[in-house]
């Protein structure tokens, strides 16, 4: 070993600075009434024109189901005069006679006048 003394690195340190404390004052009264009141506008027109969008969309909606709703009532109003028109077809005296001789079918009154007069035959004979 030798006998060598070490050197020890020189290190300078800076002063801690010293913190100043100022005196601040509070804002006044004025301009936290300013700044409260143009949030609050801010805030209510943000509102206003949400709303009124939401509102114009939902009357948008509501005219176009109005003018569905006319579409689809013109055309029930089609069908059923369309099916009007198949009913009275059907209904018809002369048609119903012509299903009725087709399917074997005899009507009550010629059933009557047929057998009339035999029944007047037998009411005159006794």
């Amino acid at each position: 070993m030798s006998a060598v003394p070490v050197q020890k690195p020189i290190i300078v340190t800076r002063p801690k600075p010293q913190l100043r404390v100022e005196q601040g004052t509070a804002p006044s009264t004025a301009s936290r009434v300013l700044s409260r009141s143009a949030a609050l506008a801010s805030v209510t027109l943000a509102v206003f024109f949400a709303s009124s969008l939401a509102g114009q969309v939902m009357v948008e909606k509501a005219r176009r189901d109005g003018l569905h709703a006319v579409g689809r009532a013109r055309d029930a109003a089609k069908e059923v005069a369309l099916l009007r028109q198949s009913v009275q077809d059907m209904t018809q005296p002369s048609r119903v006679d012509e299903w009725a001789q087709e399917n074997g079918f005899v009507s009550p009154d010629s059933l009557v006048a047929q057998s009339s007069p035999k029944d007047s035959d037998a009411k005159t004979d006794n």
